[in-house]
């Protein structure tokens, strides 16, 4: 599951003036390939909606000496899978504000088990396109089908932490990065993409999906 099963930590913070109807809230993880490190991210809220990450920091976890603390170099950020942090992150921000849950599809990481969950979801979702009732239909499925294919894989890209999902499904089919960022998009508007629907509306329009989804057990303390 893409970094959903990271340690977090939700905090918020008040409007900066009275009156303001923006205020920002904190979300920090706890990586364990780094276990000496917290990376912090802040977002900019508004009532029920969370806008944008405008902050990032990488700080000591508590617990070690100051001897036993690592060294926060240019290099070591360069090596950091932030932006698949950023998406744990912000999946846990709009948890918090939004009261949407975050899901994510569950799928072994081979080829197989990816077209066979493509397939499931591209049937679901559109219970009356036949791929044999014509050319029109087969490029129609056969479109979808890579759509979902490609989001899996990106999925899966991430959840073993590649810095670019994108980049890595790009070289495993053969196509530029650019190509693959175009069809997640396309998923994105398909609804096939997580996120793009709340779980509860998936489960009631597509009950027959709910077996392949999986949801973080993301521990959100109290306001502090």
């Amino acid at each position: 599951m893409p970094a959903l099963d990271i340690p977090l930590r939700v905090t918020t913070a008040p409007a900066a003036e009275e009156g303001d109807w923006l205020s920002s809230l904190e979300v920090s993880l706890d990586p364990p390939e780094y276990p000496d490190l917290t990376m912090t991210f802040g977002f900019l809220v508004k009532p029920a909606e969370v806008l944008h990450a405008f902050a990032f920091r990488v700080e000591p976890r508590g617990g070690f000496s100051s001897a036993e603390q690592a060294k926060v170099s240019a290099g070591l950020l360069r090596d950091m899978p932030i932006a698949r942090w950023e998406k744990a992150a912000r999946t846990a921000a709009v948890y918090h504000v939004e009261g949407e849950v975050p899901w994510a599809w569950k799928t072994d990481d081979d080829e197989e088990s990816i077209s066979r969950l493509a397939v499931e979801i591209v049937s679901a979702m559109n219970p009356d396109l036949d791929p044999k009732a014509g050319k029109g239909a087969a490029r129609s499925w056969n479109r979808l089908i890579r759509l979902a294919e490609v989001t899996l894989q990106a999925e899966m890209a991430s959840s073993r932490g590649e810095k670019s999902p994108a980049a890595y499904v790009a070289e495993q089919r053969g196509v530029a990065a650019a190509t693959v960022r175009g069809w997640l998009h396309q998923a994105r508007q398909a609804g096939i993409a997580p996120g793009e629907m709340p779980l509860d509306e998936l489960q009631r329009k597509y009950p027959g999906l709910a077996q392949y989804v999986v949801t973080p057990d993301t521990e959100l303390p109290a306001e502090g």
